[in-house]
């Protein structure tokens, strides 16, 4: 019987031994050694132990020795015997121990690896699972679309996502196949561009692919290609490609390209997943195909059915003319029932108005060319004329004679009612309900081509409400429209049979009295009589709503025919008269005559030589100075224009501003001006990086409120590259209030650039405290003319309310037209900001400011 000592239990015995045997050792030395001490002492010292001598005892002792000796040794041999022994079976059992372990490390490495092994396969078989799992969902997802969408690209797109979803694809993309031509419609994972540069293009490296997508549309067969050319975009970790078709009414309409890194995908499976989804979507785009087929047959059918019975009129007569059927709407049209009329010619709806012409042209139409439209005018059964649109074509069969007449037509009274009354409301103002300006144009065109050839005198009365701005302003634009429909019916009690009365702006009116004689004299005086009518008519003010509203008008008159060479002469003279009616006062009429007639011909010389002007550059800048009351210093320029003529001189504004009013010419001066001012800024911020004025430029009305103002000036602005911090515009306020919400939105629309905006000549308006907490604007400018002023009347009281309204609102105050230490030192102990005046300095050329900037410069 063989015993296995394991390591542990052969270390435990040998330690056992080992100190069993070292136990007895010590006792049998100690033994030994007491013993041999005592038999020791008795034969040195020659005694007798027990009766026996000492040489005896010394013999024996001698003898014991030997024999303790000898058995010491035999029991120290037997120990190392023992222990060479027990060495041997500890080596053994060792050297047994370790090819135990060994043999069960490697035991234990290939249980491991036989384990992993099994759970690698088993891992792969669950993702193949999953992943088929995956596929199948799609798949089913797929399907349930399928079943409940008839759109085509909402299909192709779920085709696209449902496959990307299952996560097995690099890209996928989609193309409808036109002709030769692939257009990628839908991509995942992959640019459109480059689907269209690189996998598409003949020309490209992606020449094989574009060869197989050929083949696939061909062939109308799936194709699995390998992707070798690694280098091309498309390619990168791309190792196979697969092309499907997506077949529609037997040609391919669709192509599915899917990329994947790893060829083992494009198993049987998967390959015959992909074919499923793309023979269900060929059968959903029949079934797509099929329903629209069905729904249009459907919808055939019951157009129809419903087309016998619709708003239109039906009538069908036989290749006589006989009337075999009528429609639910003939008779709602024509009051005839269908047993009043079939059998009968359609002639029972005869009118009368339309001659034998008429008809016949009628008839040989529809003969001719199968048809005929248009319009006629029939009889109801109740006697009503009415007019209708008529459609007759014939109807023929398979040889091409005629078998039947079919006519279509509806009642149109209401149409040309409407046409009737868009053409009224085309003609006439929708408040007043007087002719426009369009209708007073082609009336006095009419009126004056009569009278030139009748050798009649007429007038032309131009008729401006005076300040029509304060009564929209201060009661409400409510109140203002009452006014202006009362002056309407006021006026229109003065009108004889043939005159003409016109509202041809918000507060101006025209009449034309017609019929005046063959006398000039007499005419004159038969006007003048009539606007001393009219003057009559506004003695008492008008009574609207409560309150009493007085109205007065600026009238021009311009008797015509007179040396004028078209009815346009007589609108633009009129107005001339009216401006000079306006300008001497209000409340006046004024003819024009040859004084006026020279004047306008000075007016319209001056406006062609300023255009011209503009053009040729003889416009200059001067600057007056802006300066500080507390420091002294000069904070910034108004530019103030000047016309450097070649025959009189230098001109000042009011000599020549004027002609801009109403005119392009006032945009023109304006940019103009804008253009310089941004040059001169960039030259001298270009001497004096430093530069830090503020330029004022001003602002006409009209341009201000033009729709392309905001436009136009950022076009000017960035066109010279000048910053628009630097630049300041002054508006007068009347055409800052004149639309408040337009002002506010384009003033900060400036602003968010940097440009700041002062409100010019303030105080000389009505409303302009008001108006002024919602304005954002940054400075007020005191007109000139309480500052000249300044110590008469209550001009100081006003000056300083208007100071200390802008302090209110956080405004900064420009006092101009300061020509003395007096009003200056005033003007600082009310806290007025800047000022501008003679007082410092006049307006100066651009040298001249060059130079007072450099003195400026030269002291800092």
């Amino acid at each position: 019987m063989t015993i296995t000592l394991q390591p542990s239990f052969l270390s435990k015995s040998m330690f056992k031994v080992g100190f069993k045997f070292h136990r007895i050792w010590l006792k049998v030395n100690r033994l030994t050694e007491q013993k041999y001490e005592e038999i020791k002492q008795k034969i040195i010292y020659k005694k007798d132990i027990n009766g026996i001598n000492s040489a005896e005892w010394w013999k024996l002792a001698t003898d014991y020795i030997n024999s303790i000796y000898k058995t010491n040794f035999l029991v120290l041999q037997k120990i190392i015997e023992l222990k060479k022994q027990l060495k041997d079976e500890a080596l053994s059992i060792l050297s047994i121990s370790v090819l135990l372990w060994t043999l069960s490390i490697f035991a234990l490495i290939f249980l491991v690896k036989i384990i992993t092994r099994m759970l690698n396969t088993f891992g792969k078989l669950v993702k193949t699972i999953e992943d088929q799992k995956r596929l199948y969902k799609a798949f089913a997802e797929f399907s349930e679309i399928l079943v409940y969408n008839k759109d085509e690209q909402t299909i192709l797109n779920s085709l696209s996502i449902m496959l990307y979803k299952t996560e097995k694809f690099v890209y996928l993309w989609l193309g409808k196949v036109e002709g030769e031509h692939v257009e990628p419609i839908i991509s995942e994972n992959i640019p459109t561009a480059l689907i269209q540069k690189d996998l598409l293009n003949e020309n490209s490296e992606s020449l094989k692919f574009y060869k197989e997508i050929k083949r696939v549309i061909k062939e109308k067969e799936f194709v699995i290609t390998s992707c070798e050319n690694k280098i091309n975009s498309h390619c990168k970790g791309i190792d196979t490609i697969g092309i499907f078709p997506i077949m529609k009414e037997d040609k391919v309409a669709f192509i599915l390209v899917i990329a994947i890194e790893n060829s083992g995908i494009f198993d049987t499976g998967m390959i015959d997943l992909i074919t499923k989804m793309t023979n269900e979507l060929t059968y959903a785009f029949e079934k797509i195909a099929n329903k629209r087929n069905e729904e249009r047959l459907k919808e055939e059918l019951r157009v129809a059915a419903c087309a016998f019975d619709s708003h239109e009129a039906i009538t069908i007569t036989d290749s006589n003319g006989f009337i075999v059927k009528v429609n639910d709407a003939f008779t709602r049209i024509t009051g005839y029932k269908p047993e009043d009329v079939i059998g009968k010619k359609p002639n029972v709806l005869k009118s009368g108005i339309h001659d034998k012409d008429f008809y016949a042209a009628m008839w040989d139409s529809i003969r001719k060319f199968g048809h005929w439209t248009g319009e006629i005018f029939n009889r109801r059964k109740n006697g009503e004329i009415y007019p209708e649109l008529l459609s007759v074509s014939t109807i023929k069969d398979k040889r091409g004679e005629i078998t039947h007449y079919i006519a279509h037509f509806f009642d149109i009274s209401e149409i040309k009612k409407a046409q009737q009354n868009a053409e009224y409301r085309a003609q006439h103002d929708s408040l007043t309900d007087l002719y426009n300006r369009q209708k007073l144009i082609e009336e006095l065109d009419r009126i004056y081509k009569s009278a030139v050839k009748e050798k009649e005198y007429n007038a032309f009365l131009f008729f401006d409400l005076d300040n029509f701005k304060y009564i929209n302003d201060y009661y409400n634009h409510e109140i203002g429209d009452k006014v202006l429909i009362e002056i309407s019916k006021r006026l229109r009690e003065i009108l004889y049979e043939d005159d003409i009365l016109a509202r041809i702006a918000g507060d101006e009116f025209a009449l034309i009295a017609c019929n005046l004689g063959k006398d000039k004299s007499d005419a004159t005086k038969k006007v003048s009589i009539l606007i001393e009518k009219i003057k009559k008519l506004f003695e008492d003010p008008l009574d609207i709503d409560g309150h009493h509203i007085e109205v007065t008008f600026s009238v021009g008159v311009k008797i015509f025919p007179d040396q004028e060479t078209n009815y346009k002469d007589v609108m633009v003279n009129a107005d001339i008269a009216m401006y000079y009616a306006k300008k001497n006062g209000k409340n006046q009429y004024h003819f024009f005559n040859e004084r006026l007639n020279l004047e306008s011909k000075q007016f319209l010389l001056i406006k062609n030589e300023l255009a011209e002007a503009i053009k040729n550059r003889e416009l200059i800048l001067h600057y007056q100075p802006k300066v500080s009351i507390k420091s002294g210093e000069v904070v910034g320029f108004e530019a103030l224009v000047r016309w450097q003529h070649p025959q009189r001189g230098l001109l000042y504004p009011d000599e020549f501003l004027y002609v801009t009013a109403g005119n392009r010419l006032s945009f023109d001066l304006s940019e103009y001006v804008l253009k310089e001012v941004c040059h001169q800024i960039n030259a001298w911020k270009e001497r004096w990086p430093e530069f830090d004025k503020k330029i004022s430029i001003n602002i006409s009305g009209e341009q201000f409120n033009n729709k392309n103002f905001t436009k136009s000036i950022m076009r000017i602005i960035e066109e010279c590259g000048t910053k628009p911090e630097y630049l300041d515009f002054e508006i007068v306020e009347d055409a800052l209030l004149k639309d408040i919400d337009r002002t506010i939105e384009v003033i900060k629309t400036f602003k968010n650039i940097g440009v700041t905006f002062s409100m010019d000549d303030f105080g000389t308006g009505y409303s302009s405290i008001n108006y002024l907490k919602n304005l954002p604007v940054d400075i007020l400018k005191i007109d000139k003319s309480f500052i000249l002023d300044l110590f008469e009347g209550k001009n100081v009281e006003i000056v300083k309310m208007i100071i200390d309204t802008a302090k209110v609102f956080d405004l900064k105050v420009v006092a101009e037209g300061v020509e003395n230490e007096k009003i200056l030192k005033y003007l600082d102990s009310c806290g007025c900001d800047y000022y501008q005046g003679y007082y410092f300095s006049k307006p100066i050329t651009v040298d001249e400011a060059t130079n007072m900037l450099e003195k400026e410069n030269s002291k800092n």
